[in-house]
């Protein structure tokens, strides 16, 4: 009897350790990989400043609260080992809610700049790592394979948005009611060293779409009254950030099945007496947003005016290129205005760019 029962205890006891060893291993991560030291808690708060006066003519008073509003915000952690930037970790942080003005781990509060975020994290001593902010986006193929095996940064970098357009649909998704999507990320980080670098863990977000205002600069006396303005050969993906890791475009991508738009509706935001009622000098904001677009790709984006001059309406199609007819590389947070000119006989479209050299 008692050696069946010693025999119990040792059953007993062999499965514990077997169970122990199981738990360790479930819990690493890939830092946790060789024999680094141990593994040590960390708080981290980072300042999140959304797109601003960096822009041309795209500052912040040139924006509303739709373009710049945190809503919601995943923040993925890479790990920078031996020469690889390897996915470890993604946090969802929650809204902290208004009044509050410290985030605790794993929430974010809003500011006048953008964001504070907070986080908590186990990691070893000295260890390097880049953090990818996501804001206002939803589970993409990126979260869905995210811990099945070891993900380059760049797998993050090459991730379509969620928000696909579609043919002759409008374009006000882009932005909407959940806010527009935006990324950034830091430069590799030694922690816990560089947490007291505060340049190093503030974190610029820039929009993934750009914007399409509208100028009337016809003399009023022509009597010109803008209808409407749409767009064509224009991308129905875009990706979230706008480089890979060795510089490449990302909306240079084109899967298997792609095919530009031929017909994207206007902003529905935007009332047809908004258009109609610019007079000489005026211009509406967020008339259209549109995904990035190379210079390099066909076929060229177009923008559709319907216009009423002198009692008759009438259509023309601008494309999207520089007053010297060049190609413009439609970018990602850049503003664009379309800008109709001429006279009681004859309308004179251009495209001005704001675009600037990051």
């Amino acid at each position: 009897m008692e050696d069946m029962k010693r025999k119990s205890r040792m059953n007993r006891i062999g499965w514990c350790m077997v169970l122990l060893m199981l738990a360790a291993c479930s819990g690493k991560g890939i830092e946790e990989e060789g024999d680094g030291g141990s593994m040590n808690p960390l708080e981290i708060t980072f300042r999140i400043g959304s797109p601003a006066s960096d822009e041309v003519e795209y500052t912040r008073a040139a924006q509303d609260e739709s373009e710049t509003r945190i809503n919601s915000l995943a923040v993925y952690d890479f790990l920078v080992t031996d020469g690889d930037t390897l996915f470890k970790d993604v946090r969802y942080l929650t809204d902290a809610g208004d009044g509050v003005t410290t985030p605790k781990a794993g929430q974010f509060v809003r500011t006048d700049a953008g964001a504070k975020a907070c986080l908590s994290l186990l990691t070893r001593e000295s260890t390097t790592h880049v953090f990818a902010f996501v804001a206002n986006e939803g589970k993409t193929h990126f979260d869905s394979v995210a811990y099945k095996k070891p993900l380059p940064i760049d797998s993050l970098r090459w991730t379509a948005s969620t928000r696909n357009l579609k043919n002759g649909a409008d374009c006000g998704g882009l932005v909407g009611s959940k806010g527009a999507v935006m990324t950034g990320n830091t430069v590799p980080l030694t922690l816990p060293q560089d947490m007291k670098d505060t340049g190093k863990m503030t974190v610029k977000l820039y929009r993934i779409v750009a914007r399409i205002d509208v100028r009337n600069d016809v003399a009023d006396a022509s009597d010109l009254v803008i209808e409407n303005i749409s767009a064509g050969n224009c991308a129905p993906t875009g990706y979230l950030f706008e480089w890979s890791s060795a510089q490449s475009p990302t909306a240079a991508k084109r899967p298997e099945g792609y095919t530009a738009l031929t017909a994207l509706q206007r902003n529905p935001e935007v009332a047809s007496g908004d258009l109609e009622g610019l007079r000489q000098g005026d211009t509406c904001g967020k008339v259209m947003y549109l995904y990035e677009y190379p210079a390099g790709e066909t076929p060229v984006p177009t923008l559709r005016l319907t216009y009423r001059l002198n009692g008759v309406s009438k259509t023309v199609d601008v494309q999207m290129l520089a007053e010297d007819g060049t190609r413009i590389d439609l970018k990602r947070n850049r503003k664009y205005t379309l800008v109709v000119g001429g006279t009681a006989t004859r309308m004179v479209c251009s495209v001005r760019s704001n675009e600037t050299e990051k």
